[in-house]
């Protein structure tokens, strides 16, 4: 198990750089008694990144299209079938992720996209064009 407080605060330290480096925003933070979601988004690209932890399934981080006024769209079922929200996790080469150790899969997923930026600002551009 893990403490999600704790585990919320070392998530926003270890993915801080896509504020300061990348120029995303926190869009938002979303705690339930099981889990968490750090939400960013970069509106030039209109790109939402998602983090976060839910105890019995572990980290997890996904990238979603804003819609055209710079928000984030729902994240259900018909989204992903959609195309409007894909795993980074899949998109920078980390999965499979480890289901036991959500605090080291977002340690590794923060360190795989920091050095692999170039993919998810790819992914980014081609939403942006896509429309």
């Amino acid at each position: 198990m893990f403490e999600l407080d704790a585990l919320m605060e070392r998530t926003r330290e270890l993915f801080g750089f896509l504020e300061q480096e990348l120029g995303f925003e926190l869009a938002g933070v979303e705690c339930t008694d099981e889990g968490f979601t750090v939400t960013y988004k970069q509106r030039d690209l209109g790109l939402a990144v998602a983090v976060g932890a839910v105890r019995g399934w572990g980290a997890n981080a996904n990238a979603g299209r804003l819609d055209a006024a710079g928000r984030l769209r729902p994240s259900g079922r018909d989204a992903w079938d959609a195309g409007d929200w894909w795993s980074v996790a899949h998109t920078i080469g980390a999965e499979p992720l480890d289901r036991e150790n959500p605090e080291g899969e977002l340690e590794r997923i923060a360190e795989l996209l920091s050095r692999r930026r170039n993919r998810l600002l790819k992914s980014g551009r081609q939403v942006a064009a896509s429309g």
